[in-house]
């Protein structure tokens, strides 16, 4: 019988099962040398430049919005979860009286 099958399936996972969430959400012992070999790698990650910092800080502006738009509206999208494609997008955000309200949401 496919029931018994299936029960007989879940009962030989959960062991399984248990022993992962129990690996997964045990504590590691991590030594200070650890650490310091781990903070030692982060020094050699790429920094942005100041002008770029203050660049993605500042407010987005219209023209950034209309050309990340226009660079996909003649592409098939499927709508995300506001439910409106890039398409439509592109065409509500180019109508002038709702622009000031799209910048400052």
């Amino acid at each position: 019988d496919s029931t018994e099958d299936a029960m007989h399936q879940v009962k030989d996972m959960l062991p399984i099962a248990q022993t992962f969430y129990q690996q997964l959400y045990s504590k590691d012992e991590v030594t200070d040398i650890n650490i310091n070999s781990y903070l030692d790698e982060l020094s050699s990650i790429p920094v942005l430049s100041r002008e770029d910092q203050i660049t993605l800080t500042g407010p987005i502006r219209l023209e950034e919005i209309l050309c990340g738009t226009r660079k996909v509206v003649s592409k098939q999208s499927s709508p995300g979860e506001d439910v409106l494609g890039y398409a439509f997008l592109y065409h509500l955000f180019r109508y002038p009286p709702l622009q000031d309200m799209i910048v400052s949401l």
